[in-house]
């Protein structure tokens, strides 16, 4: 009888601490409430700064998506690049806002190895008309020394993309020419008519689309075309179910890849249902008007 007794106490501890140890897992393994502004997150996982820069500081290929008008994504993608080259890492700065005809003025601008960046704009033909607010990714590349890549297709590829499809793309067609995964590809044209508000037929998407992915192959092929980078983009563009992480892990086998997107939160909001990256780094959203007010009918005028 005591022997049974004893038998239950131990047996009750026991449950105890598995119950304790259950408990403490799922705490671990998920955060207790909504993220906030400033979080980092890693599927369920809060991480740190530094832990979050010594994951990227572990890839051979970074990619940090971004909003395009939002001054913090900028901000926060220059610190990146400054703690990546303080950490020894040498990545090439490839950049979605130069694309691959401006390649040589380019060139030109690094051999001259110009003092400051005043130059830059005029040198290379910068056409981004928001050229202040990536000036501290730049300088950020300059200062540790990093090469600066034109990742994007030049206008003229991309109007033949348009036009004929990816005939004349030659050694990124094979990337383009592996459909997407499954439910990708109407993901991706629902993407396309939300963002021009609906005033695009649907039938004329297409060709938007194979502008979308052949953009996405050609920062991939330039990705892979450096031993590690560093990628500029819009976060469409880095999308781990789709965009050009979806191609580089073709171009770039046993190479460690991993995304990053700048996502914008607003206080007491929940964040979007679908976020396709490995990291997620939380934002307050940029100031801006409404997007499809460029859309909107003109007033007649007498």
């Amino acid at each position: 009888m005591q022997r049974n007794q004893a038998c239950v106490r131990v047996s009750s501890h026991l449950l105890h601490a598995a119950a304790l140890l259950t408990l403490f897992l799922t705490a671990c393994a998920a955060p207790d409430s909504a993220p906030r502004i400033g979080e980092i997150r890693e599927g369920p996982l809060t991480l740190t700064r530094a832990e979050a820069i010594a994951r990227l500081a572990a890839a051979d290929h970074v990619l940090l998506g971004e909003k395009h008008d939002n001054a913090e994504h900028h901000r926060l993608q220059a610190v990146i690049v400054r703690e990546l080259a303080a950490g020894g890492r040498r990545p090439g700065l490839v950049l979605e806002m130069l694309d691959d005809s401006q390649a040589p003025l380019l060139a030109i601008w690094r051999a001259n190895r110009p003092p400051d960046m005043r130059t830059f704009v005029t040198s290379v033909g910068w056409r981004w008309n928001d050229w202040p607010l990536y000036e501290p990714i730049l300088r950020a590349a300059l200062e540790a020394d990093l090469p600066i890549v034109a990742g994007n297709l030049a206008r003229e590829a991309t109007r033949g993309v348009m036009r004929d499809g990816y005939a004349s793309l030659g050694a990124l067609r094979p990337s383009l020419d592996r459909p997407l995964p499954d439910g990708a590809e109407a993901a991706l044209l629902d993407q396309l008519e939300a963002s021009h508000c609906g005033h695009v037929p649907r039938e004329r998407l297409g060709a938007m689309l194979r502008v979308q992915r052949a953009r996405d192959a050609s920062m991939a092929a330039a990705m892979a075309a450096q031993r590690q980078s560093v990628l500029i983009a819009g976060a469409e563009h880095v999308r781990t179910d789709r965009g050009v992480p979806w191609v580089l892990r073709e171009l770039a086998p046993g190479k460690r890849v991993i995304a990053l997107a700048f996502v914008e939160l607003r206080d007491g909001e929940p964040p979007p249902a679908a976020l396709p990256f490995d990291l997620v780094w939380f934002t307050p959203p940029a100031q801006r008007g409404d997007p499809c007010a460029q859309f909107a009918p003109r007033p007649a005028t007498d």
